[in-house]
């Protein structure tokens, strides 16, 4: 081999190991950023890696073969990873005197990130809180609770905490989820907090006048009193339209009760982009 041969052999060499040098660093600082931004997340990102989606179960007074639209929900959604965050799905019966204690205990035990409660209503609407008013007990409607009242529990539009707030807010991003529901051709709306007439100065929720509200009040407090920044919703949903279409038949297409009604693939869509658009607001912004 003359000494040109040998010279372009050198020069290959030398490139070769160049490239194996840059290729090494290149995985290094690949590396390096995997471990910074795709496991830890970027500077202030916080991941969201459980979501509990509590579904109202069954109570005295559901007609004979329903099952309560906040429990298919939770079965439904259960397991599924949704922007990075693994749903868990969890059932209580609504109307159980000890709903709020059995729901933190659900919350301790999971120790989620976003907490989402799930009720029947007349539509989707994404509650903005809870007030402090009994009605929230079912004491209104004693038949549609599981056992006898106790002693202790608080009567009708008497407080459900003697000692705490007026109302307790809830803390995932309402318009921010009625807005994206919208946009996906889903009709929402916010639940608000107003005056009831002949109760000046004491505040209702539209959460409800049963154990939507007590639940919504009683949640939210704890979330905000535990301090460890996670967000709790409540939404209500409406029935599907195989309930409706019976009750219709039973009761007539012009009964006074009548409700609205959506297919249970749109509830359960409104609710995955509520957790959604609820991990983001988390993350600000950034999801798996």
């Amino acid at each position: 081999m003359n000494r040109k041969n040998k010279l372009l052999v050198l020069v290959v060499i030398v490139m070769l190991l160049i490239s194996v040098l840059t290729l090494t660093g290149l995985t290094t600082f690949k590396s390096s950023l995997d471990e910074k931004f795709l496991l830890r997340g970027p500077e202030g990102f916080k991941r969201v890696e459980r979501v509990l989606v509590i579904g109202a179960g069954w109570y005295r007074g559901i007609p004979e073969g329903e099952v309560c639209t906040g429990q298919l929900v939770s079965q439904a959604l259960h397991g599924e990873i949704i922007a990075g965050a693994e749903v868990i799905g969890n059932v209580f019966s609504p109307c159980d005197w000890d709903v709020v204690d059995l729901n933190i205990e659900a919350i301790k035990h999971y120790d989620p990130q976003i907490v989402l409660w799930i009720g029947q209503g007349s539509c989707i609407q994404v509650e903005v809180g809870g007030t402090n008013n009994a009605n929230g007990t079912d004491t209104a409607n004693p038949p549609k609770t599981k056992g006898s009242r106790p002693k202790d529990a608080p009567r009708v539009y008497e407080k459900i905490d003697p000692d705490g707030r007026e109302v307790e807010y809830c803390t995932i991003p309402v318009d921010r989820i009625v807005n994206a529901m919208l946009k996906a051709d889903i009709p929402a709306n916010p639940g608000k907090i107003y005056e009831k007439e002949g109760y000046p100065g004491k505040k209702f929720s539209s959460a409800g006048t049963y154990t939507c509200n007590l639940n919504t009040y009683g949640l939210s407090k704890f979330v905000r009193e535990e301090g460890k920044g996670r967000l709790f919703g409540m939404i209500h949903v409406p029935t599907i339209p195989k309930y409706r279409a019976r009750f219709m038949l039973e009761r007539g297409p012009t009964a006074e009760t009548n409700r609205y009604c959506l297919p249970l693939d749109m509830i359960i869509d409104a609710i995955r982009i509520a957790i959604r658009e609820s991990v983001l607001e988390l993350t600000k912004g950034y999801a798996w």
